[in-house]
């Protein structure tokens, strides 16, 4: 069930916008552009209609979020009866592509969290083949790194520790097209390259 719109906030990238809820799911996004069919829309539906949802595994004492200054960069921060951690959150622009990168970093104890990728296109009526990476793509396949697949679900675990920071990214374009290169979060711009002040 979709949470009340005001504990939604907003990523983008200028071309399109996902809502990400206060439980850690992105509910909304529509790709690649604000007018496509959404690929995660669960905010009208159901889980079963598409949504991305990173969060811990066990009950949470408190949460808090906010933007990094001057960015479209969302900070969410959990502390649970074992730890303390936080999912950094941001959509960069400028490679042709949708990129979402979603960065896990501990803060400290450790945080288990459960990933839950759902990915239902045009408007959660098309359920695609989920396929490795390494596989040739097709018009109606959803290309995706080393996750646990079936053809409507992908399922992680991710255990989060003291100063440790795990990323895990989405992008969406035209399976049959020549890829950009890839987004590398792991780099010191990767936070400026959300900012919406300076040049694609």
């Amino acid at each position: 069930m979709a949470l009340r719109i005001e504990d939604y906030a907003l990523i983008g990238d200028c071309h399109t916008a996902a809502l990400v809820g206060t439980d850690g799911s992105i509910d909304w996004l529509c790709l690649p552009r604000f007018d496509s069919a959404s690929v995660f829309g669960s905010l009208l539906g159901t889980e079963d209609h598409g949504r991305w949802q990173v969060a811990p595994s066990a009950d949470v004492r408190e949460s808090t979020r906010s933007y990094i200054d001057g960015t479209f960069t969302l900070v969410t921060r959990w502390t649970t009866p074992t730890g303390e951690a936080e999912v950094i959150d941001l959509m960069p622009f400028g490679d042709g592509y949708a990129d979402i990168i979603r960065r896990v970093r501990g803060i400290s104890g450790t945080v288990e969290f459960l990933e839950e990728l759902v990915i239902r296109f045009d408007y959660g009526e098309a359920i695609p083949d989920l396929v490795p990476v390494a596989s040739a793509p097709s018009p109606t396949d959803a290309r995706l790194g080393a996750h646990r697949l079936d053809r409507a679900l992908v399922v992680g675990m991710v255990r989060a520790g003291n100063g440790s920071a795990l990323t895990r990214s989405r992008d969406a374009g035209a399976s049959l097209a020549p890829r950009p290169a890839r987004v590398d979060p792991r780099r010191d711009r990767w936070n400026r390259r959300g900012r919406h002040d300076e040049p694609a």
